[in-house]
């Protein structure tokens, strides 16, 4: 009996020191828990900082002014100037226009127009000087979208025109030219006109608002421009037979400079 009561009381001790056992391993728990949750936000907002990607306006509103040079292929129409004694015109023109476009995630729809400086040529008593000018609407996508630096690729639909005007050099008053209005003519011609761009932009942020942020862009384009089919010359009111097959295809280069507002 009293074998079996020590027994008893034996494990009872037993029991008690392996719950305080218990208690003291919990209590560190506990005190370790606490420690690990007052320093997780701290470690846990430095990973969320460098983890979290920079955020992509999913629409952005951008306009801009352009100017540049276009390089065209003017060698059917330089024929027939010199066949009638006329210096050839160079191919550089330069480029004075404007675009709006929208951005929709990486999608780039809007469009623009721009004109096209006159370039003059002469001979002993009339000179001459050609024009032009291009509307189009515009389709891309960014390929490239890495903080305030944007790359896409774009597509023009549209029409253009060129003009010739040829006009004699003697001078005249009014009433001369109202009397005898044969001192020039207008020529033009115009068609389709296709346009295929690359570019590229950045965006330096001006102003931040609740929703987006506003600021300027700084960019440049480069592409080529076809214009299939052309040649057909006309004045007012009159068509011009056997004309020469020149028209908007050739390289350009654009810088753009403008704002943007995108919102988040």
């Amino acid at each position: 009996m009293e074998i079996m009561t020590k027994r008893v009381i034996d494990r009872i001790y037993a029991y008690r020191r392996i719950t305080f056992l218990c208690a003291l391993f919990s209590l560190f728990g506990q005190e370790a828990a606490a420690v690990a949750r007052t320093d997780r936000p701290a470690v846990a907002e430095s990973l969320d900082a460098q983890e979290q990607p920079e955020k992509r306006a999913p629409l952005e509103l951008r306009g801009y002014a352009s100017g540049g040079g276009a390089w065209l292929g003017l060698d059917d129409l330089n024929m027939s100037m010199n066949n009638q004694g006329y210096l050839p015109f160079s191919g550089g023109f330069v480029e004075k226009g404007g675009f709006g476009h929208i951005l929709i995630n990486r999608i780039l729809l809007g469009g623009g127009g721009f004109a096209l400086s006159g370039k003059r040529t002469s001979r002993a008593d009339t000179s001459a000087i050609l024009s032009g000018g291009v509307g189009l609407f515009h389709v891309g996508y960014a390929f490239l979208s890495k903080g305030s630096l944007k790359g896409y690729a774009m597509v023009g639909l549209g029409g253009g025109s060129l003009s010739l005007q040829v006009t004699e050099k003697n001078s005249a008053d009014f009433e001369e030219v109202l009397a005898d209005p044969k001192r020039g003519s207008l020529l033009a011609t115009s068609g389709f006109l296709l346009e295929l761009a690359v570019g590229s932009d950045f965006f330096v942020k001006t102003k931040t608002h609740p929703n987006g942020a506003g600021g300027l862009l700084i960019g440049i384009q480069a592409g080529y421009s076809l214009a299939p089919g052309w040649g057909k010359w006309t004045m007012p009111d009159l068509n011009i037979a056997g004309g020469p097959k020149s028209g908007l295809t050739g390289f350009y280069v654009r810088l753009l400079f403008g704002g943007s507002r995108r919102f988040f």
